[in-house]
């Protein structure tokens, strides 16, 4: 009698066990599946962001942008290329200051990308960088690269479609390619987390 309640209890146990087994496995295969999806979903939303702002690009800077857009559709994209550059100009840590006029923020702009677009004319870099700190690859007798970008021009076509009549033709096309050099430094600028959380997370850059 006493054996077959032991092998009753045993009974019972591996049943108990069998089931917390398929809870188990349950559980495992609801968590992998949602990681699944939610990997999906932000991989999915990140090549729609890349598509939206590469597809916008490039219709600007093609030869046929301008002969058949519509005043409201140029307004748009004006409008995201803007809020394109701004918002990378935000990441990399430039913002207007209290008070600091447009050429101004220019001409700060210009010194703190220097190494995205080389120094502007007129600036002689000494051996600090824009950070701050001490760069020992760089030596006053080397040369620097100077920048081909306006930053002025680039600042008045900003104003201008904020401000003003709106930006030509010309100046978005200057625009596109002003944002698309900002995001090309990603790599070199940000920080692997940060780049994670802007581009899968936040889908900015």
């Amino acid at each position: 009698e006493e054996s077959e309640s032991n092998a009753l209890a045993e009974q019972q146990e591996r049943k108990a066990q069998t089931i917390r087994d398929t809870v188990i496995i349950c559980v495992v295969l609801i968590l992998l599946l949602s990681a699944v999806f939610v990997v999906s979903r932000l991989l999915s939303d990140t090549k729609k962001a890349d598509y939206e702002r590469n597809s916008r690009k490039e219709l600007v800077l093609s030869d046929s942008f301008g002969k058949n857009t519509s005043e409201k559709d140029r307004r748009e994209i004006a409008l995201a290329l803007s809020d394109s550059v701004y918002l990378m100009l935000s990441v990399y840590g430039l913002t207007p200051q209290p008070g600091e006029f447009k050429d101004d923020f220019a001409k700060r702009a210009s010194i703190e990308l220097a190494d995205i677009f080389g120094y502007p004319e007129g600036y002689e870099p000494d051996e600090t960088n824009q950070s701050g700190g001490k760069n020992p690859k760089k030596k006053k007798s080397q040369p620097y690269v100077r920048s081909t970008t306006d930053f002025s021009e680039i600042f008045d076509a900003l104003s201008a479609e904020e401000f003003g009549s709106g930006m030509t033709l010309q100046q978005m096309k200057q625009i596109a390619e002003f944002d698309t050099k900002l995001r090309d430094a990603q790599k070199s600028r940000l920080k692997f987390t940060k780049r994670f959380k802007l581009r899968f997370i936040k889908h900015i850059i």
